[in-house]
């Protein structure tokens, strides 16, 4: 299947994992396995998951750990004199709902009838994120301030080199 999924070219595969095949041999057969809807089914899959992971772009887990870096603990509660209660996700703009790592809660009953509810809130690492990103800023300022180098000979009609 991996083969296959290299080039999309059956016989080519076919032969890469029969070797002893024959060319007609391996494009007879391999034209056979791909009208099995069961092979149809599983190459569709793959290619779906294939097109799914070229989705994934420098870009993208940028956007993620800064998502996560910047966050702020006051997007996703409201806090007044007395009281502190989570926002809920209808409230939370998507983007900052990928900053949640965990949501944890627990009520409270007392001869069946309830007392109180407890929320617990965990965001991804803001710390490892802001590092990761640190690390790619500086990677770009070493990369934009590093000096030109400029090598270059001249030669005259003599044969002779001015460095």
């Amino acid at each position: 299947m991996d083969a296959y999924l290299v080039d999309l070219n059956a016989t080519k595969a076919y032969m890469s994992v029969y070797k002893d095949s024959s060319y007609e041999a391996a494009q007879t057969s391999s034209h056979a396995l791909l009208r099995n809807p069961k092979i149809k089914d599983l190459i569709s899959k793959k290619l779906t998951e294939s097109e799914e992971m070229r989705s994934v772009t420098r870009e993208r887990i940028l956007r993620e750990y800064k998502s996560i870096g910047f966050s702020n603990i006051y997007d996703f509660i409201n806090v007044s004199d007395d009281h502190i209660s989570l926002k809920y996700g209808g409230h939370i703009d998507e983007d900052k709902q990928k900053v949640v790592k965990e949501i944890e809660v627990t009520k409270t009953y007392k001869d069946d009838e309830f007392m109180e509810m407890k929320a617990k809130l965990k965001l991804h690492d803001k710390m490892k994120a802001l590092g990761v990103l640190s690390e790619y800023v500086e990677l770009i300022e070493k990369k934009d301030s590093a000096p030109a180098k400029i090598e270059f000979v001249l030669k005259h009609d003599n044969g002779k080199s001015d460095v």
